[in-house]
């Protein structure tokens, strides 16, 4: 009997991967639905939480409050590569970054009484500032200081609207919002003055996402496609474009049976394609040939029924 129990002894210890005493998270992560990359890693959102593919040994990495992360359900990731500092924001509009491997916390918007909807859409870096696109206005965050700088209400006289994506050139700063495209001098000193912003109406029906190439500006519209530097971007499932930093390609009928949903997309420094699916998690592609997918160890969805033990 000894015998017996030394035999399945090495498969005991192989499953036991975390301490006695710690936990490990069991989310999804097979919807996912934001991507950045950030040095050597693709930093990927899903149902479940965040996660990243470290690109040197390409091992999977979960991030979650069991790993030090200060809430759930993470939102959007962004990188700036200046200040090499990490951005992320929850549902719930709190805000933790990643400064020299700590994770600093900013809940100031989530412990904020605000009337209506609070939501974070978006996040914009700019010479170490966050601008983050809020359903209440646009909220600056200070990487270096770690603090929320000013808060920007956006309306016509006064009115208020919803901010959905914001987008820079070297003169100007744009927001889409729910009542369409407004900009303003990015230089100004003033821009917390909502009429210091201007209501274009060249661009009626923009209420999404909205993106700079250079010095153009480009939007999503109504189909929450995405335009920014490096970014694949989906048009509809047939239908792709990938932008650089001066140029717009084209690409028509781009089909893999693993593209099934795809909600977000990049083109990474080293000109690998990372495609985030709903449906199959995070997808590589090395010259537009399909690579392999991540889906870190989890069940496929999160809603669970009944636990058992032994």
């Amino acid at each position: 009997m000894k015998k017996l129990f030394l035999l399945f002894l090495p498969l005991l210890i192989n499953a036991q991967d975390v301490p006695i005493g710690y936990w490990k998270d069991y989310q999804s992560y097979t919807s996912a639905s934001y991507i950045a990359e950030a040095d050597n890693k693709i930093y990927c959102v899903t149902n479940g939480g965040l996660f990243y593919i470290n690109k040197k040994d390409n091992t999977v990495n979960r991030m979650s409050k069991v790993t030090g992360l200060s809430d759930v359900g993470v939102k959007h990731v962004a990188y700036s590569k200046e200040l090499e500092i990490t951005v992320i924001t929850y549902e719930n509009c709190n805000i933790d970054l990643i400064k020299n491997n700590l994770i600093i916390n900013i809940s100031d918007i989530k412990r904020k009484e605000i009337t209506g909807l609070k939501l974070i859409n978006n996040i914009t870096l700019r010479d170490g500032i966050a601008y983050l696109s809020c359903t209440f206005g646009l909220v600056l965050v200070d990487l270096e200081k770690e603090e929320i700088k000013d808060t920007y209400k956006i309306g016509v006289n006064g009115n208020f609207v919803e901010i959905n994506g914001c987008a820079y050139n070297d003169n100007e700063i744009y927001v889409a919002t729910s009542s369409g495209v407004f900009f303003a001098d990015i230089n100004s000193q003033s821009l917390f003055d909502y009429s210091s912003w201007t209501r274009d109406s060249n661009w009626e029906g923009v209420n999404q996402n909205i993106h700079a190439i250079g010095n153009n500006i480009l939007w999503g519209g109504n189909k929450k496609s995405s335009f920014k530097n490096n970014t694949l971007i989906f048009i509809d499932n047939d239908t792709l474009l990938i932008s650089d930093t001066s140029n717009i390609y084209q690409f028509d009928k781009l089909y893999h049976s693993k593209i099934t949903n795809p909600k977000y997309s990049i083109k990474d420094l080293d000109g690998f394609l990372w495609i985030a699916d709903s449906i199959n998690g995070l997808l590589k592609f090395v010259n537009y040939d399909y690579q392999e997918s991540f889906i870190p160890e989890g069940p496929v969805r999160n809603d669970i029924y009944s636990l058992e033990y032994e």
